[in-house]
């Protein structure tokens, strides 16, 4: 037949008879594959096609995560770059879930790190203003001492002509004391005679 067969033989009794029977059977052995072959290739067709459902899962769902992590890890190189304007919007990220709270948390940290920024600049700006206050203060206190330094200089000055007035008084009284002195034993003495 040119076909490859599976062959079988049975021996067989019948009733009392002391005969040997038997049965054979031929079968073609794409008949009997026929079933098993076209269930071996639905099993490897559905095998495939699950195999290419669960890759375009993975690919969906590491898409669905991964995108949304790129953006959100963007965004914190922005804010530690110093760009603190960042929007809550700004991530792209809308769901409750741990990457939704993720974005909640950075956007927090950013929030708090732009408020205090500003309260920096506003402690900045009084401290600016006090320091110039103390530089007014400070310009007006050398002022004082200027004015007080040039007074005592005036006042030292006075009181170095008041010193030398003071001698030459000094000396003129003790010239007039001589003088009389002088007078007084002259008068004594002609009054002597």
């Amino acid at each position: 037949l040119g076909r490859n067969t599976f062959k079988s033989y049975t021996p067989v009794t019948l009733g009392n008879s002391g005969t040997p029977w038997s049965t054979s059977m031929v079968l073609v052995e794409e008949e009997v594959m026929a079933s098993s072959n076209r269930i071996l290739l639905m099993t490897l067709a559905g095998a495939l096609v699950g195999a290419l459902l669960l890759l375009l899962a993975i690919w969906l769902i590491a898409h669905w995560i991964v995108k949304p992590l790129r953006r959100v890890a963007e965004l914190a190189r922005r804010a530690g770059d110093g760009d603190l304007t960042i929007e809550r919007g700004e991530f792209g990220i809308a769901t409750h879930d741990e990457l939704g709270d993720m974005a909640d948390a950075l956007h927090g940290m950013v929030v708090k790190q732009r408020e205090a920024m500003r309260a920096i600049a506003g402690a900045s700006e009084k401290l600016g203003g006090v320091a110039e206050e103390f530089s007014a203060l400070a310009e007006e206190s050398n002022a004082g001492v200027e004015e007080s330094r040039a007074g005592v200089d005036d006042v030292s000055s006075q009181m170095e002509s008041l010193a030398a007035a003071s001698q030459q008084i000094t000396a003129s009284v003790e010239e007039v004391a001589s003088g009389a002195q002088s007078t007084a034993q002259k008068s004594t003495e002609m009054a002597g005679e």
